[in-house]
């Protein structure tokens, strides 16, 4: 065998490998409907490129024969692969049996034996031989009646292939004609270049120039079936199975739109299947709010929940399961099935309804218990490291001997561990709060005053973040019936709130002042108007409504970044509400700032301001030394507190936990017994009603937790004092006394 160089075979063969990897790829996925149809016509174009690839590569005429017979076995599987994989993609299903199928097959058995016997017949080439053409040998052929015959039975398949494919893309829409589009280019494009050769419309080229072809229609195949999915999604086949299912089925494309849809999906919409196909699902059911609403977010991997009914019949449920079709990666469409459960659901409504009322009510009781018990724990958790701190402040004020230029810092510390603990107060408020049962403690106060001294705490803050502060206190009424703390703690988170969202280095925080209605109203019904503005992020303008919600700090993008709780603006709106005053906000949106305004009313101004007078030590304990024994975990406070009863006289014992209290009681006797209730191993509570029967024993307790409930826990177990941290210990001295004074056996109990 001798072969000879024909540069126009590359082309060919390159046809033959795009194809012939089409048909592994497809013969991989051959679980796929349309997969072996698919496959069976890229093997034929392999064949067929093959066999005309080698034939003009080939000096000798009985090799190149054995060509030509290749190609045109190759061009017979490809028709017929072709046919199949149309009937499949159409859903002419009956066209595929057997016997029917066979009989479009049958043809083309004796248009090949013609072919291979035409050597001996001469009834399919009328002449074939080689001649030397530009020095190549290349097969000269005239065409018999066995060409002629093969001719017109491959072009009656594919003009059968043809006016299927365009029927399909016409009834189609969206990703199916696309579909259909890709098919008719793939199987026009040979045969459009095969009557040119026949028709000699251009030079002689000595190679099959619809072989040459197969290259790009393969190329276009490419992308119908990695992109549209070509094998998994035959429309029609689809449409047999909606058509035989009872409940209501409709299949959409990737982009929403209704493809198919059955009888009883009609029924339901009150529509015809050819008034809503190619429509999207969302604008097909907008009288079905429900279902519009989840057809348009719908998720890539499958889902089933109930749904209500449409907007005309609200009362009928139906089950709705959205499963996609091909893989959750990249879906090439979704098929809804509504079952209608109206029956089922009503039977069960009564039952349903009942235990959810039964369940509510236990969550919202756990829930409740959970909560006060969490809010109770925190609140105990902080107050703890704040005693010793509080304690320290207090002595080093009342101890005469401390420099004067020491005082203000102490006095600034004193001052802000005291706002650190009437906030803890206010994780406890929020309850009272909610339930109206907010307690102030008013007094005229100057509004002015209070907003240099919040102004003072917050300096510090003001200067780390590199903030300037404008002070516009521009008010000439500014005296207010108010609770001092409280009003200090909503100018606190208001000062704050501004920092916090105030972007580091160079914005400004102004806090201005001004009488609303100044020139007009009377000083009785004249108001206090108190603004904070930033330049910070702002408020976006669908987001001021919830701006003063519970634990709401400008939508869920923002809470990682700021942290905190959410709790300032809504527990300082109903502070000042209860004042009788209004708290609002305002922003031009994103990236402008805003501002928060507090309106009070306003007062006439006392005729002389209560001052505190500056801390004074109090007196010593004038009564005799004591026996005490103090338990507490923390081990500042406890080192501290011991120190400083030791420093006036008494004997201290101390321990850490409930055991070793227990240890100590049983050595040694004490007359006073100061213990924080929660301890490492136990309770003081339980420490308590263990001791109590020593005669003439008194107990201090000293906890984080200061609810009433906690005080009169304390009180049943024998505790004759409760106090809250943080503690100062001047108010452990008072309590000691109390306690000692109201025991009429004092000094029966010897050490």
């Amino acid at each position: 065998m001798t072969f000879q160089s024909i540069p126009e075979a590359i082309p060919i063969g390159i046809a033959a490998v795009v194809s012939g990897a089409l048909a592994v790829f497809a013969w991989r996925r051959r679980a796929m409907p349309m997969a072996p149809a698919f496959a069976t016509m890229m093997a034929g174009e392999t064949a067929w490129a093959l066999g005309s690839a080698l034939e003009p590569s080939i000096v000798e005429l009985p090799i190149k024969r054995l060509c030509i017979d290749l190609r045109l076995l190759g061009t017979v599987t490809a028709m017929l692969g072709l046919m199949a994989f149309v009937f499949r993609y159409t859903g002419f299903f009956r066209w595929l049996k057997a016997d029917r199928f066979g009989l479009i097959c049958a043809p083309a058995l004796p248009l090949l034996l013609l072919a291979w016997t035409d050597p001996w017949l001469n009834l399919y080439w009328t002449k074939l031989e080689v001649a030397s053409i530009g020095g190549s040998s290349i097969a000269i052929r005239s065409f018999g009646p066995g060409f002629w015959a093969m001719c017109a039975y491959c072009y009656a398949l594919v003009a059968l292939s043809t006016l299927l494919l365009i029927q399909a893309a016409f009834r189609s829409t969206g990703l199916y004609r696309v579909q259909a589009a890709v098919m008719l280019f793939g199987v026009l494009l040979p045969w459009l270049v095969e009557i040119i050769d026949l028709l000699r419309l251009c030079r002689f080229i000595p190679v099959d120039l619809v072989s040459m072809t197969f290259a790009v229609t393969g190329l276009t195949f490419l992308p119908a079936l990695l992109r549209f999915h070509l094998l998994d999604l035959p429309p029609v086949a689809w449409a047999m199975v909606v058509k035989r299912m009872n409940d209501v089925v409709l299949v959409i494309d990737p982009w929403g739109r209704i493809v198919n849809l059955n009888p009883a999906a009609e029924r339901l919409i009150g529509r015809k299947s050819r008034e809503v196909t190619g429509v999207e699902a969302t604008r097909a059911f907008s009288e079905w709010s429900a279902l519009a609403d989840r057809l348009g977010r719908i998720e890539r991997h499958e889902e089933s929940f109930e749904l209500d009914g449409p907007d005309s019949a609200p009362a009928s449920s139906f089950d709705l399961r959205i499963s996609p079709l091909g893989d959750d990666v990249r879906p090439v469409g979704w098929v809804l099935v509504l079952r209608d459960i109206t029956g089922l659901k009503r039977a069960d409504q009564e039952r349903v309804r009942m235990l959810r009322e039964q369940a509510a009510r236990a969550e919202a009781e756990t829930a409740n218990r959970a909560k006060d018990r969490f809010l109770a724990t925190l609140s105990h958790e902080l107050r703890t490291p704040l005693t010793p701190i509080l304690a320290t402040v207090t002595a080093m004020l009342d101890d005469s001997a401390t420099p004067g230029e020491f005082r203000n810092v102490l006095e600034m510390i004193h001052r802000n561990v005291t706002l650190e603990a009437r906030l803890i107060d206010d994780l406890l408020d929020l309850t009272r709060i909610r339930g109206g049962q907010l307690h102030l403690k008013r007094e005229v106060i100057d509004a002015h005053e209070l907003v240099h001294q919040v102004v003072e705490i917050c300096r510090e803050d003001l200067r780390s973040a590199g903030l300037k502060l404008v002070l516009d206190l521009a008010a000439r009424r500014h005296d207010v019936d108010a609770d001092p703390a409280r009003l200090h703690q909503v100018l606190w988170n208001l000062i704050k709130n501004a920092i916090k969202f105030s972007p580091t280095g160079g914005d400004t925080v102004t806090i201005r002042s001004r009488n609303r209605d100044d020139d007009l109203l009377p000083v009785a019904s004249s108001w206090l108007v108190i603004e904070v503005a930033d330049e910070g992020i702002g408020i976006e303008p669908e987001l001021l409504p919830r701006v003063f919600s519970m634990f709401e700090q400008g939508g869920p993008s923002t809470r990682p970044k700021f942290g905190g709780l959410g709790l300032g603006l809504t527990i300082s709106r109903s502070i000042v509400e209860q004042h009788g005053g209004h708290l609002g906000a305002s922003s031009e949106g994103h990236g402008r700032g805003a501002t928060l305004t507090v309106e009070l009313p306003v007062v006439g101004a006392p005729i002389s301001r209560p001052s505190l007078p500056p801390p004074t030590p109090d007196k010593r304990m004038s009564h005799r030394s004591l026996k005490i024994l103090m338990v507490e975990d923390n081990k500042d406070t406890l080192n501290y507190f011991s120190q400083m009863l030791m420093q006036r006289g008494h004997v201290v014992l101390t321990a850490s936990n409930l055991a070793m209290a227990l240890r100590v009681a049983s050595e040694t006797d004490f007359e006073v017994l100061i213990s924080d209730i929660e301890l490492p191993d136990g309770s003081g509570l339980e420490l308590m009603w263990k001791l109590r029967s020593k005669d003439a024993l008194k107990g201090i307790a000293l906890s984080g937790f200061g609810s009433s409930d906690d005080v009169e826990q304390s009180h049943c177990a024998g505790f004759s004092e409760h106090l809250t941290k943080p503690v100062e210990f001047r108010h452990l001295e008072e309590a000691i006394q109390r306690v000692v004074a109201s025991s009429r056996l004092e000094g029966l109990v010897k050490n």
